[in-house]
């Protein structure tokens, strides 16, 4: 098995002098030393060797605090800040991470922003689910302009010269992402809100966490923007509720509707429906969007645990919004014909199996080390995780081109069992 070694001993010295000029010596305006150009994104021909990102700080990431740091990649030096991201990531072998560079970049092709994320997809054998859900749903965005999720990227990271193995790098799910207007002070604002992590979505109102507008600029709108729709939701007749004028579509966008259902049907999102998904709008008469997040449960696995294809998806008690769609058989009509366009146009199976062995190509010999190196262990001593103890049992048994081959099954079986749920 190939080997990454660490940086030569003249690397060392070089990264040593610049972090202790950056930290000691420059401005804190001076955010960006610019060898060459800025990054340039990969192409196609450059599937045999990843880009690498250098991380390098001298303290200690405690919880959910930034400490600074030096990044470096395609011969770009930035000053940023980092810390882990994820509620688990704390607990769990190989973290994730967030970066907040001193200054707005476009790294290797991708947006100009700040703020950037270091998924290290611990839990997935392949460590290609989540870009393969960023764009599966980001191929709608053609016929669907609310499908947008973060841009990303395979890359090999490297901390203080160590080599931590394969991560994707990937765009922030924020305002900039959805182009969203100025705030206002008011319930006509732009927004974005994460559902809370309960089982009663739309069927209780309870506190959404509010990404934007900031609540430090003393705007406080998801609150009221909930009860009146967990209201509406919740004591509205049929007639009223699929109101042409009025009702449900008057405030939700309706394709946006249609696709997130079969998006997250289709990739049967265990961890879903009642937490893991954005709401968002920009400034009214614009409707509310929903945007699919967190795919650790998705395409057949959940932690280390496999499951079956031929599954449907229930909302009782977990989504009131999707249950009132899903027993309303125009809906369910009109979801019918998109997946019969989406299957004819989009999602055939040579499409996705294609964005697979893409990945697949590209990755396959850092994975092979990245796996190594991250085993599936069981946490141990005072910290409980906080998922079953089964999703995180050691497999000395591991095998990658059956865990590949497993992720090929598992798609074209869900293809078949969607074709014939959706029949129309």
């Amino acid at each position: 098995m190939n080997k990454i070694n660490k940086s030569p001993k003249n690397r060392k010295r070089r990264d040593f002098l610049l972090f202790s000029i950056f930290f000691l010596i420059i401005t804190p305006t001076l955010v960006i030393i610019q060898r060459n150009s800025t990054p340039e994104k990969e192409t196609e021909k450059e599937t045999s060797e990843l880009p690498e990102i250098y991380i390098r700080y001298d303290q200690e990431i405690k919880g959910n605090y930034y400490i600074p740091a030096v990044v470096e990649l395609n011969k770009c030096i930035f000053l940023s800040n980092i810390k882990y991201r994820g509620r688990t990531s704390v607990v769990l072998p190989k973290k994730s991470y967030r970066l907040e560079l001193k200054g707005r970049h476009s790294l290797y092709g991708m947006r100009i922003d700040d703020d950037w994320q270091l998924f290290g997809n611990y839990f997935d054998h392949t460590r290609m689910r989540t870009k393969l859900a960023f764009d599966l749903w980001r191929s709608l965005f053609p016929s669907n302009p609310t499908a947008i999720l973060p841009e990303s990227m395979f890359v090999k990271l490297f901390i203080n010269n160590e080599f931590q193995g394969l991560y994707l790098l990937a765009e922030r799910t924020d305002r900039r992402l959805f182009g969203l207007d100025d705030a206002q002070n008011n319930l006509n604002t732009s927004l974005l809100l994460q559902t809370p992590s309960h089982h009663y979505n739309f069927y209780v109102i309870v506190h959404w966490e509010q990404e934007y507008p900031n609540e430090e600029d003393g705007i406080y709108i998801a609150d009221q923007i909930i009860e009146d729709l967990v209201l509406f939701i919740n004591n509205t007749s049929n007639v009223e509720f699929f109101n042409e004028t009025t009702g449900i579509f008057s405030k939700f966008d309706k394709k946006n509707l249609i696709d997130f259902y079969l998006f997250n049907f289709f990739i049967l999102h265990k961890d879903f429906w009642s937490k893991n998904y954005y709401l968002v709008r920009n400034s009214i008469p614009s409707k509310f969007f929903l945007i699919p997040w967190d795919f650790d449960g998705s395409f057949g696995q959940l932690g280390w645990k496999k499951y079956d294809s031929n599954s449907e998806v229930y909302f009782q008690r977990r989504n009131l919004l999707y249950l009132r769609l899903s027993l309303n058989k125009e809906f369910m009509q009109e979801v019918k014909i998109r997946w019969a366009e989406l299957r004819a146009d989009l999602w055939t199976k040579e499409y996705i199996f294609d964005l697979i062995t893409k990945m697949y190509n590209q990755i396959q010999k850092v994975l092979e080390i990245d796996l190594e190196m991250w085993k599936p262990i069981t946490v141990e001593g005072d910290i409980q995780p906080k998922w079953p103890d089964q999703y995180l049992y050691s497999n000395d048994e591991f095998d990658l081109n059956e865990a590949v081959q497993f992720l090929y099954d598992w798609i074209e079986e869900r293809l078949q069992f969607c074709d014939l749920y959706f029949r129309l």
